[in-house]
């Protein structure tokens, strides 16, 4: 009896990863689907996902044969998780979960086949009757509790700017783009409240501002991607395209260059509460790719100030470089530069001398060290 249990838990959890994954792999063979548009928005080149697609459909059918359904398997759940670790990179790790339960069911699917060739059994040809018609019973009430798929319509009303025959699979990897890319959930642009089921919420109507803005966006993204960009690369699945982390970079709204904020805060509250907003984006946003920390911002920044005569600003600006990027010649030359400028030779000197240090072969940093030290 245990062991006709083990038999219809491992073909009932055979047959459902058999669909995920079919469903799954499937569209990502095409170059107009969401999947396309998902993979470019990792950094994924086309034969990427290709590859992906082909070893999810393969690797569905072949969990169906014994003899290499343990290879199919494993091969799935490093699928997942890269999948898993995409998320994660991208800023978006509650998705984790729709790759945590097919990996935790390809496990079990490992374990029962690994269980059965030490135990010497048979595969499906020992099966009865009655044990398929309760797979197929239990494969039924499985597909039939998944909450997720039942929340969401297979046809879709009010679609003004995405296609009409957009998929179920389709529509959700536009979503997803939209979470990613602005860092917001579905409240943002549809009526609904979050934590409850989808099914609560009105996605048809267009009382939100931000919906009206999205198809804006949408309809921009469009025009670039099929009119002006199309003029530039030929079309083809590795062309470059455009999509709502280009700009957004993770934020509600497109970040505005790191020194630009720098400047207005300096502006109306002065370079000190500037430093201290720089080390505030610094430690909420360092490591991601909303603002660019980078020496550049803070170099650029002290050059525009030094233009409007407020040198002692720009030397703010660029001792904190000097810490944040301590191996920032340019840092270190236009501190030379403004000092020279100021009068303060040996300021001037010692800066030069520390930015020749870190580039030896930088002429500007050399011509003015060599001027001074005659």
């Amino acid at each position: 009896m245990r062991k006709r249990i083990s038999t219809i838990v491992l073909w009932v959890v055979s047959a459902f990863l058999a669909l995920v994954f079919l469903n799954a792999g499937w569209p990502k063979f095409s170059d107009s689907s969401g999947w396309a548009r998902a993979f470019a928005q990792w950094g994924f080149p086309a034969w990427f996902r290709l590859l992906v697609g082909a070893v999810e459909v393969v690797g569905g059918v072949l969990l169906l044969i014994p003899q290499t359904a343990i290879y199919a398997a494993l091969a799935l759940a490093v699928i997942m998780l890269g999948a898993m670790g995409t998320h994660i990179v991208h800023g978006n790790p509650t998705a984790v979960y729709h790759e945590a339960v097919p990996l935790v069911l390809l496990s079990l699917v490992i374990y029962l086949r690994k269980r059965r060739k030490a135990n010497g059994q048979a595969s499906t040809n020992s099966q009865s009757i009655g044990s398929r018609t309760a797979v197929l019973l239990g494969l039924i009430t499985i597909l039939g509790a998944m909450p997720a798929l039942g929340q969401i319509p297979d046809k879709f009303t009010n679609l003004q700017v995405l296609s009409k025959d957009l998929s179920k699979g389709g529509l959700l990897d536009v979503m997803k783009g939209f979470t990613s890319g602005l860092g917001v959930r579905c409240q943002h642009c549809h009526i609904g409240e979050e934590g409850k089921p989808l099914t609560t919420f009105d996605f048809v109507s267009d009382t939100k501002a931000t919906k009206q803005t999205a198809r804006v966006m949408l309809r921009m993204v469009q025009v670039i991607n099929n009119e002006h960009l199309a003029r530039i690369e030929k079309k083809s699945a590795s062309a470059l395209q455009v999509n709502c982390i280009t700009c957004h970079h993770g934020e509600t709204r497109p970040p505005r260059a790191l020194d630009e904020i720098l400047f207005e805060v300096i502006s109306a509250q002065g370079v000190q509460e500037a430093i201290k907003k720089y080390h505030e984006l610094r430690e909420k946003h360092y490591g991601g790719f909303v603002y660019d920390f980078r020496e550049g911002a803070l170099n650029r920044l002290a050059q525009k100030l030094q233009a409007a005569g407020k040198n002692d600003d720009a030397i703010a600006l660029l001792t904190l470089n000097t810490q944040v990027n301590p191996k920032s010649a340019l840092a270190y030359f236009f501190l030379g530069e403004i000092y020279l400028a100021k009068g303060e030779k040996a300021l001037a000197m010692e800066n030069y001398k520390k930015a020749l240090s870190l580039e030896p072969d930088n002429p500007f940093a050399k011509k003015r060290f060599e001027e001074l030290a005659k």
